[in-house]
């Protein structure tokens, strides 16, 4: 399958959307037929914050680059902690235990952002072990799961 992104030359798409850090199981680092993306991979952002939680990136995180529109910076290709990224995406603790407003309650436990990202990746990479049975945490798995 092939996307208007394809025809980006490589240092534009990984520039805006390339990834740091070890590799985890994602299209952000693998193709569909499971190949590392190695020409995806960009410098550790040694000295930036996450967008999404401000803590500085330390040795042995990962992450991706993002476009983002911030009043300070206008336009700009800012960094995210994968964790982050998927709890941006997933909602934080007190959504998937059901407790935040969406379910008539409220509050988060009390914990940093990254804390907070970071059990939730655990959670995730937990949960997605126990429906898989033989996969280990973050190696590839080819095969499209929609349950």
């Amino acid at each position: 399958m092939t996307t208007p992104f394809d025809d980006l030359p490589a240092e534009v798409r990984r520039a805006n959307w390339g990834w740091f850090g070890d590799p985890w199981w994602s299209f952000v680092c693998y193709d569909e037929d499971g190949r590392l993306i190695e020409e995806m991979r960009k410098p550790f952002p040694a000295g930036e914050h996450c967008l999404l939680c401000d803590a500085e990136f330390a040795e042995g995180d990962s992450g991706q680059a993002m476009p983002a529109v911030t009043t300070a910076a206008g336009t700009t290709i800012r960094h995210v902690h994968k964790e982050c990224q998927l709890m941006n995406v997933t909602g934080g603790l007190a959504h998937l235990e059901g407790r935040c407003s969406c379910h008539g309650g409220g509050g988060t436990p009390a914990m940093t952002l990254r804390q907070e990202a970071l059990e939730v990746w655990r959670r995730h990479q937990e949960e997605t072990c126990e429906r898989r049975p033989g996969r280990r945490a973050g190696t590839p798995d080819t095969r499209l799961h929609l349950s």
